[in-house]
C-alpha cells in the first residue's frame, strides 16, 4: 500500500477531486482503479460484482448507492460469521440512501485513465460524485449501477470535521460554502448525472440495459416530444387532430359511454 501525503486542496483544506484522480491513475499498476470513501464498509459481494462486470466489458464505470447505519460497537473481522451478522444489522437498523431522500455514490470502479480533465471539485461536498457519472456518460462509457447486488455500508457520523458545519447532518453540508462552490463549478448542476442516468444495472442474473438511462430520456424527453409533434403536424392538421378537436372527440366518447350505461 502506498500513501500519497500531498494533494491539492482548496482554501478550506479539502482535497480536490481532479488532483486525487490524476495521481491515483498515474500510480496505478493495474487496468482497474477503485475509489472508495473512507467511511464505507464493503463485503464479498463487492469483488464478485467487479469480476462479473469485468467479464462483461473491459471499459466501464461501476458504482452504486450506499446503506446508512449506526455502528456503536467494534466489528471483529476475524470472526467467520461477521459478514452475515453485519448484514442482519444493516437490514434491521439501516436504510438505503435513496429511501432517505438523498442521492450519492461512495465507490467507483473504473478503467484506468478513464477520467481526464476532471473538474477541481472539493471531495465530499456535493456534486463531486455525480460529476464523475457525467464525465463517463460524456465519453459514452457504460455506467453500471450495482446497488441491487452490492451492499456498501456507510457508518453514520457527524460533520464536525467540516469548518462551520458542526452539528449539522448531510443535508447541512450540501448547503455549505464548499458545496455552493462545487455547484458553481458544475455549471449549476448541469455537469452532473444521477441514478436514473446509469446505462446499465447489475442484477443477480447479470448486466442489464437500463433503457431510460441509456438514452437519456429524462433529459431529452421534452425535446423528443416536440420533435415528434413538429414532424407529425402536417398529418395531424390534415386529419383535424388538433388539441381542440381531440378534446371534442374525448367529450363525445365519454357521453356515448354514459348513454350505454
Amino acid at each position: 500500500m502506498q500513501h500519497i501525503p500531498e494533494l491539492a486542496c482548496n482554501e478550506f483544506g479539502t482535497p480536490l477531486l481532479n488532483d486525487l484522480f490524476e495521481k491515483a491513475q498515474k500510480l496505478a499498476k493495474y487496468d482497474l482503479v477503485c475509489y472508495v470513501n473512507a467511511d464505507i464498509i464493503l463485503m464479498n459481494d463487492f469483488m464478485k460484482a467487479i469480476e462479473r462486470v469485468r467479464n462483461w466489458r473491459n471499459h466501464f464505470l461501476l458504482t452504486g448507492m450506499r446503506w446508512n447505519v449506526d455502528i456503536s460497537g467494534v466489528l471483529d473481522f476475524s470472526q467467520p460469521e461477521w459478514e452475515s451478522s453485519f448484514r442482519d444489522l444493516v437490514h434491521k437498523t439501516g436504510g438505503l440512501l435513496t429511501t432517505q431522500g438523498l442521492i450519492g455514490f461512495d465507490y467507483f470502479v473504473f478503467t484506468r485513465n478513464l477520467f481526464r480533465d476532471i473538474l477541481p471539485l472539493a471531495v465530499g461536498r456535493g456534486h463531486h460524485d455525480t460529476c464523475l457519472l457525467w464525465q463517463a456518460r460524456a465519453q459514452k462509457v457504460p455506467v453500471i449501477n450495482a446497488t441491487a447486488v452490492v451492499m456498501a455500508v456507510h457508518q453514520n457520523h457527524d460533520y464536525s470535521h467540516i469548518k462551520g458545519m458542526e452539528g449539522v447532518g448531510l443535508w447541512g453540508i450540501l448547503k455549505g460554502e464548499e458545496a455552493q462552490k462545487n455547484l458553481e463549478i458544475t455549471d449549476g448542476g448541469n455537469l452532473v448525472r444521477r441514478t436514473p442516468d446509469t446505462t446499465h444495472r447489475l442484477t443477480r442474473v447479470g448486466v442489464q440495459l437500463d433503457v431510460a438511462g441509456y438514452f437519456h430520456l429524462r433529459d431529452k424527453w421534452i425535446a423528443i416530444w416536440f420533435f415528434i409533434l413538429k414532424l407529425t403536424r402536417p398529418c395531424r392538421h390534415a386529419l383535424g387532430l388538433n388539441a381542440l378537436n381531440l378534446q371534442r372527440l374525448k367529450t363525445l366518447f365519454e357521453r356515448s359511454k354514459k348513454r350505454k350505461i
